[in-house]
């Protein structure tokens, strides 16, 4: 694994954009997210960019409307992205040379996955994998686990 990918990698594994300013943003319109639903924001929203990396893997290319459109599909609804909100997203992945912009369709920005970015995706998806299987095994049957003490 690149040097540089083990940073990007950190810090997906972290990942919460906006967070901060979506939880400030719903309190001074006097909504109150209970703590659930604080986690459950946080951890989707750390899943955007392995999402869309995965989208862009498997299909080469596609637009932004397009990818919200799959991530709530393939997420089974678990998972969605407004359209207004990808484009911020996008940009950071440009930035980090995971995606570029490959051209403009009509009026729809047409993005593809870079050869770092490819890269960059097999060892996130492995380390993924590990990382989730790891997980569940501590909410299939917690009360297994305290047996094992």
């Amino acid at each position: 694994m690149f040097k540089h990918n083990k940073l990007i990698l950190a810090e997906m594994e972290g990942y919460i954009y906006n967070n901060y300013s979506y939880n400030n943003s719903l309190h001074n319109r006097g909504c109150q997210l209970n703590p659930i639903e604080k986690w459950q924001a946080a951890y989707r929203k750390g899943f955007a960019k392995p999402i869309i990396l995965s989208i862009l893997y498997n299909e080469v290319e596609s637009y932004p409307y397009r990818i919200t459109k799959q991530i709530s599909a393939n997420t089974h609804g678990q998972l969605t992205i407004a359209p207004s909100n990808i484009y911020p997203i996008l940009k950071e992945m440009v930035h980090e040379d995971l995606i570029y912009e490959k051209g403009v369709d009509e009026r729809r920005i047409i993005y593809s996955i870079t050869k770092r970015g490819r890269a960059f995706f097999e060892d996130l998806s492995n380390h993924l994998c590990e990382f989730l299987s790891a997980m569940q095994k501590n909410f299939d049957n917690p009360k297994e686990l305290k047996k094992d003490e």
